[in-house]
């Protein structure tokens, strides 16, 4: 787990107030340095004494971030300092400096930026199906047999209405011209 700055105990560590020993201990249980400046932050609303050398190395040396971690909800970066900030882009920024620097990141801000970054995506238009080009003849069955079947496996007698076309009309050649057939067949993309 990460460093929680909110509960440092202060008077575990060496004299009262914030010194050396505490600054040890923190960077012993995972504290960064940025999250030392916060324990001497939180030292003076505190009341707790930082007066020491060491506390005040922390101070001149630790990093100084654009935004206030401490300053809208916990010591982390959670939704309360989204909500302050508001813009994705300054809001990615500020989180990648917490993560950077080992601070606790709160539940929700990863869900935030992720529903905000699908909402700055322009909706596409879908273009129409194109519509469906209608073959001729008895490719389909449609001359000879009704929309949406086809004719294969129907049997007729000689003379009767179904059996009308033949294989000029099926093929795109007459019976008498067999010199052609090969020829006809391979390039006809009907058949």
């Amino acid at each position: 787990m990460a460093f929680d700055v909110g509960r440092f105990d202060y008077g575990a560590y060496g004299r009262s107030g914030f010194g050396r020993k505490d600054i040890e201990a923190a960077r012993r249980q995972g504290a960064s340095e940025y999250q030392l400046r916060q324990l001497y932050q939180r030292a003076g609303q505190s009341g707790v004494r930082r007066s020491g050398r060491h506390a005040q190395e922390i101070q001149r040396n630790a990093p100084r971030p654009e935004w206030n971690y401490g300053g809208h909800g916990y010591w982390g970066f959670g939704m309360k300092d989204v909500n302050a900030i508001g813009d994705l882009a300054t809001v990615k920024r500020h989180r990648d400096w917490a993560q950077q620097n080992r601070l606790n990141i709160g539940p929700g801000v990863g869900d935030w930026i992720t529903e905000q970054e699908i909402a700055a995506i322009p909706d596409v238009p879908i273009p129409p199906a194109p519509e469906p080009v209608a073959l001729p003849g008895s490719q389909t069955g449609q001359a000879n047999v009704g929309a949406g079947y086809n004719s294969l496996g129907i049997r007729t007698k000689v003379g009767s209405d179904l059996a009308t076309g033949g294989t000029k009309k099926a093929f795109g050649r007459d019976k008498k011209k067999k010199d052609m057939i090969a020829a006809q067949l391979s390039i006809n993309p009907l058949t």
